[in-house]
Order: structure tokens, then sequence, then C-alpha cells
């Protein structure tokens, strides 16, 4: 790896920025644009929807995350390079992008083919704590793809918008030695087309994910791609797609200890099972507390009473530190649940209540 030399934090403010300044705390930017070849943490602060801007971007070594606990928001346009995106980790001398804490939103306009590529062997993407919403977006390529192998993606807490015609993440067909990694846990899918589609070498593990109203959680097109599925809940398939789908019985992903709402027929493609995989429960069975509402606390959430409560898996695979329980977050005793669900009712009529005494 190339020796990067980092200057002081760099910070980004789309209501009194400028991406002239200097990107200090007294003259901050206005967009993303100034981390091209940057080796830094910038952060974003909330007090305005931040563009990414017009410029594909490659920054070296760069993390971005929120100024502040409030989640900024950024909006991609299309790029320069609408093959490769606004975010490129391919060159020689960039190796790593880290994201924290943000929205990012891909808008109807938004058609470049994908938003994060990367390429070359040791390069790294780590995303954590981020919404990736999609929902709007007019573009048929992928949100994240690893162009060779020998790349590393991270993938923790973070929950998926939309995407009906476009995969989370794509790793392309490729003939390099090295295979890549992916550690895919504790992420939301909802109405997305694919979650992974794999064709070339990778090591994956999908672990504790909920996928809600998806076609797929995983893909697997290739016979050297070693997939590992544990602890995840899906319910209610879309769009005739198959959760864990293995191309032929070549491409095998690896089940056990997975949850779903469905039947066999639609969660499984040429699967390797593990033998503790439940397929047909019911809703009282997975007792979700919310289904509907992306922006609730207790989207997605289960309570104590669901069967995904508790699991085998940690046991089971003790190398792995999976965690006690299945899907991405752990159970809420009912009495919590109970009271956040009559805490939202409250706030609600309050709002109306207040609403109503300035209007008169």
């Amino acid at each position: 790896m190339a020796a990067l030399t980092a200057t002081a934090a760099k910070y980004v403010d789309p209501l009194t920025g400028s991406d002239a300044n200097d990107g200090s705390p007294g003259a901050p930017w206005k967009t993303l644009q100034n981390i091209h070849q940057l080796a830094d943490t910038v952060y974003v602060t909330n007090s305005a929807v931040c563009q990414f801007g017009p410029l594909s971007r490659t920054p070296y070594d760069v993390t971005i995350q929120s100024w502040g606990a409030a989640m900024p928001t950024i909006v991609f346009s299309n790029t320069d390079a609408a093959a490769r995106g606004p975010f490129r980790i391919e060159d020689t001398n960039a190796w790593r992008l880290v994201l924290r804490n943000l929205r990012l939103l891909c808008p109807l306009a938004f058609t470049d083919d994908r938003l994060i590529y990367l390429r070359n062997i040791g390069r790294t993407v780590d995303v954590e704590h981020c919404i990736f919403d999609n929902a709007g977006t007019n573009s048929n390529g992928e949100t994240i793809t690893l162009r060779t192998r020998g790349v590393f993606l991270r993938f923790y807490h973070n929950l998926v918008l939309g995407s009906p015609s476009r995969p989370l993440v794509t790793a392309a067909v490729d003939t390099s030695a090295a295979a890549s990694t992916i550690d895919f846990r504790y992420n939301r899918l909802y109405h997305c087309r694919t979650g992974l589609s794999l064709s070339h070498v990778c090591e994956a593990l999908v672990a504790n994910n909920t996928a809600f109203a998806a076609d797929y959680l995983i893909r697997v097109y290739a016979g050297d791609v070693t997939t590992t599925n544990l602890n995840n809940i899906v319910d209610n398939v879309t769009g005739g797609g198959r959760w864990f789908y293995g191309n032929t019985a070549a491409t095998r992903p690896f089940c056990n200890y997975n949850l779903s709402g469905d039947t066999a027929g639609n969660t499984y493609v040429n699967p390797a099972h593990g033998g503790n995989d439940q397929v047909d429960l019911t809703d009282a069975q997975l007792a979700f507390l919310n289904t509907n509402d992306p922006s609730s606390a207790l989207f997605l959430k289960i309570d104590n009473s669901s069967v995904a409560a508790s699991s085998g898996a940690a046991a089971a695979y003790p190398s792995l530190s999976l965690a006690s329980y299945a899907g991405w977050a752990a159970p809420i005793p009912e009495p919590v649940a109970a009271a956040l669900v009559g805490l939202g009712l409250l706030v609600a009529l309050f709002s109306r209540s207040h609403r109503t005494i300035r209007n008169t």
C-alpha cells in the first residue's frame, strides 16, 4: 500500500459551505466533490441535504460520517463516469472507503450503472449504520460492484429500501486468482430486487439479516463461490424470486438456522441444507412488530415470543461470533414493545391535538 499523508479532518456543510473552502470546521465544503484522492475523515452535517456532485470521485482512504448524532442525507446525481458511478475505489493509491451513519439517496434522475465501484486486489469498502434509499431510482445497475476478485466488503447494520431492478451487491465475473471476502450482517432489505448476486470467487458470510417483500437475499452463479447463510429471517417473497438461489446443482448456497415465512419452494433453489432451517412460518410465529413503516424504531424487529428469539447457530459455529437470535436485531420483550407502540400512538395524538389547538 502506498504511503498516504492524512491532513486534519474535513467538514461538509451544504447550507454554509463552499467547495472553494479548505474543508476546515470554519470553512466547510458544500458537497463531496473534494474527496477525490483524499486520505482523511470527512464529517457531513445535516443542516441541509448534501449533494454528492457531478464528478465521479476516487478517494484514497476516506471515512465519511455524520457531523453530530443526526443522520445526514447525501443525494447522488449522474456523474461523468456513469459506468463506474460516484465512488470509484480502483486506482493505485485508492484503498478504502468507509461510510457511517448516512442516508444515501438515489433519486429518479439517477441512472449511473452503480453507486460504489470496487476494483483491484486489497481494496475495501466498509459500510455501517447507513440507509440506502433506492426506491425512486431509475438505474438498472448495482449499488455496489465488486469488479475483480481479491476485494473486501463489510456491510453491517444497514437498511436498504427499494431498488426493484438492481442488486444491492454484485460480484462480477472475473478470472483473477484471489477470492473476494464479503461479510454481510445485521441488515434489513425491504422491497429489494436482490441482496447479493455473486459470479466470481467469493467467501461470503450472510448472517443475521432480515429481508421482507423482496425477491432474493442471495443468488449464486459460480461453483467456486462459498456462501454461508445463517440466522437470517425472510418473509413475503415477491416477483417470483427465491430467497436462497443456486443457479445450478454446482452452485449451492449453504443454509442453516434460517427462518422463512414462505414455502420451501419459494425459499430455496439448489440449497445445501445444514438441517436447522424452518419454512412455512406463520405471522404469529415470526412475530414481527412492524413490517410497513421503515421510519419506525420497531421496523422488522421481533418480540421475544418469536421463533427467531433464540438460535443455536452461535453454539454451532463459535468461530463466527454470531448472535444468539436470528434476524437483524435482538428480540424486544413484549411489555417494552407494547410501551413503544403506545408511545408512538401518544405522540401521534399529541401532535394532532397540538395542531387542533393551534388552528383554533
